[in-house]
């Protein structure tokens, strides 16, 4: 159903990439090929609860925001560009994605590649792609959307409220299944615990609670270090940790969550 090839140099200057504004139906009734039953009632374009996310909204987690990412340009940057084999009209109407100032370029290039439409308002769009939302938006979703978080995620992508619900499933299940993680520490409000249990251990790590790509993280050796005010978390360093070719590693793993209620992964 799609295709695309890459030419160096182009034979023809590609489809635009440019992002597009609109708030009004491309097509009369593009919904209509997406789902057997619509809204009868379609709410306004303003009104999916996703476009104060594209504005630059803070996330409801408080979590950092990477750099803001530039527009796809349309070029494979090794020299060349890329040529889309462009849909029918009526088909590229409703194959449209909702993107904000943070959707990477890669990701952006990648839709545009597939032969979507890059947009950031209005509601006629099948994917978003974006920052965290509340989760009462996500009840204004319409079944076939789909968005690139899901609620109450940050419960286990934030530093602070990982551990949070780490020690009260250690709690409710035993050590027996909860002993993964080293002695954690949340200050300010621990920081009396903290400084009791300090001289126990040559080496503590600290990090901030909401941040990415190393930012902030620090190796504590002397309590005179430890910033007094600051939202933290310190954690005992793991003095022999496993590596790969002499080098500490991480696995990321990908889940597609397809329902919540029932919870389908």
């Amino acid at each position: 159903m799609f295709s695309w090839r890459a030419l160096k140099p182009a034979a023809s200057p590609p489809p635009s990439t440019d992002v597009e504004d609109t708030d009004s139906d491309p097509d009369p009734d593009p919904d209509a090929a997406l789902s057997p039953s619509p809204p009868a009632t379609p709410t306004a374009p303003s009104e999916d609860g996703f476009d104060a996310a594209v504005d630059g909204e803070a996330d409801d987690d408080g979590e950092e925001e990477g750099e803001e990412e530039e527009d796809y340009d349309g070029e494979d940057h090794d020299g060349g560009e890329v040529v889309v084999d462009l849909l029918p009209k009526k088909l590229r109407n409703v194959l449209a994605w909702k993107v904000s100032k943070f959707t990477p370029r890669v990701v952006k290039a990648t839709f545009t590649r597939a032969n979507f439409r890059l947009i950031k308002t209005g509601r006629l769009w099948i994917g978003y792609w974006g920052k965290h939302v509340a989760a009462e938006r996500f009840k204004k979703v319409e079944p076939w959307k789909k968005v690139n978080h899901f609620p109450m995620s940050f419960e286990c992508g934030r530093k602070d409220k990982l551990w949070i619900n780490y020690a009260r499933m250690k709690e409710r299940f035993g050590i027996k299944h909860f002993d993964y993680l080293p002695e954690t520490f949340l200050l300010p409000t621990q920081r009396r615990r903290l400084k009791s249990v300090f001289h126990t251990h040559p080496l503590w790590i600290m990090k901030p609670p909401a941040s990415a790509r190393g930012n902030g993280i620090r190796l504590l050796t002397t309590w005179s270090d430890l910033p007094r005010k600051r939202d933290l978390i310190v954690s005992r360093y793991v003095m022999q940790p496993l590596l790969i070719a002499g080098r500490k590693f991480d696995l990321r793993l990908y889940v597609v969550v397809t329902s919540f209620e029932p919870l389908r992964l």
